[in-house]
């Protein structure tokens, strides 16, 4: 709703079931009618295998296009230098076409440990950072804010990277 309560900024139908995870997502930037849109995805909380977690990408940026996400692992879960990486590759703004909500949901198990993030716009890096995934865990990394050259964006509204986890 809005500061004043008096109007939706965003309405979601999901069917929830009993005993399950949904998480819901707003995104997008204010449209003429002064809403913005949602998503609701099924979280599948069984365990990883040990020594992994679930992770899946969700591009919320509507002014990024098409993502890559690059994980480089530089040390394993307990924090003994390591290599190996896990991409997800061009992956386009949720809100391009119509979100399928079922593969959206989908996670990718990789390796516990510390990563090193980047964001690639082709093979043009648009953001690093660092991230660390802990064992058993269920997260959602997700691309936010407006990519560089959006005329009058903040700091706070650049192109960042959040980590959410479901089962803490």
């Amino acid at each position: 709703r809005t500061l004043t309560g008096t109007a939706d900024l965003v309405s979601k139908s999901a069917t929830l079931v009993t005993s399950s995870a949904t998480s819901v997502f707003a995104y997008d930037t204010l449209t003429p009618a002064g809403t913005i849109k949602a998503i609701a995805l099924s979280n599948n909380m069984t365990a990883p295998a040990a020594g992994t977690a679930n992770l899946r990408f969700l591009n919320l940026s509507p002014t990024s296009a098409v993502l890559s996400a690059v994980l480089t692992r530089t040390a394993d879960g307990f924090g003994v230098a390591t290599t190996g990486s896990t991409t997800f590759g061009n992956v386009a703004y949720v809100g391009s076409t119509t979100p399928n909500e079922a593969t959206l949901s989908n996670f990718t198990n990789i390796p516990v440990g510390t990563y090193t993030l980047v964001y690639a716009s082709g093979t043009t890096p648009v953001l690093s950072t660092t991230i660390t995934i802990r064992e058993g865990k269920a997260y959602s990394l997700v691309a936010r804010g407006y990519a560089a050259g959006r005329p009058g964006t903040t700091t706070a509204q650049a192109l960042g990277a959040s980590l959410i986890m479901h089962n803490p």
